[in-house]
């Protein structure tokens, strides 16, 4: 059974990411790559100071709460939660290998923001370098082309905490994250 009053709050768009490791040079540890295993609606609340008992008291160092409800996916400690915050449409389109966008909308960028460009598989997550004058530097080019018009998107990454499962009569899921700069 689903918790309808909780399901009407849940306006966010979210994204669980899960980490896959390859190993690097010399058999280190490379890296991990993201991986996006599901899209959930849910709400993304700062966490109170009321909150900071229960499973929050375990976590001093929480940022905020994810509620999730109705089938949700499997969701772990280490999985990022991604909440596409601010989305804005390019000005012009991108060629591959192309450093600097131009972005209209109700988008602000500052330097070191994560973004989205695109969508389905021609989606590409990059961070900005800088203002340029002519528009937003990305830190490396795209590696596909964009259309004028592509969604750009601010994404918002929390690393998951712990994870706690509210059952009976409005099942749903709390999970207890802390913001990614």
């Amino acid at each position: 059974m689903v918790d309808v009053a909780l399901a009407a709050l849940l306006e966010h768009d979210l994204g669980i990411e899960r980490a896959t490791v390859a190993s690097g040079p010399e058999l280190g540890v490379a890296n991990p790559e993201y991986v996006l295993v599901a899209s959930v609606k849910g709400l993304v609340q700062p966490a109170g100071a009321t909150a900071r008992s229960g499973l929050l008291g375990l976590y001093p160092e929480s940022s905020h709460v994810v509620y999730l409800a109705g089938v949700v996916p499997e969701v772990a400690v280490g999985d990022l939660v991604v909440r596409r915050a601010a989305q804005g449409v390019l000005a012009e389109p991108l060629e591959v290998a192309d450093q600097v966008i131009q972005v209209s909308g109700a988008l602000s960028l500052l330097a070191g923001d994560e973004i989205e460009i695109g969508e389905g598989a021609g989606r590409e997550v990059r961070r900005v370098a800088e203002w340029s004058g002519e528009g937003f530097l990305l830190e490396r080019p795209v590696e596909v082309a964009h259309a004028e018009g592509s969604p750009v998107a601010l994404r918002q990454r929390y690393e998951v905490l712990g994870v706690e499962d509210e059952a009976g009569l409005g099942h749903h899921r709390r999970v207890v994250v802390r913001r990614l700069w």
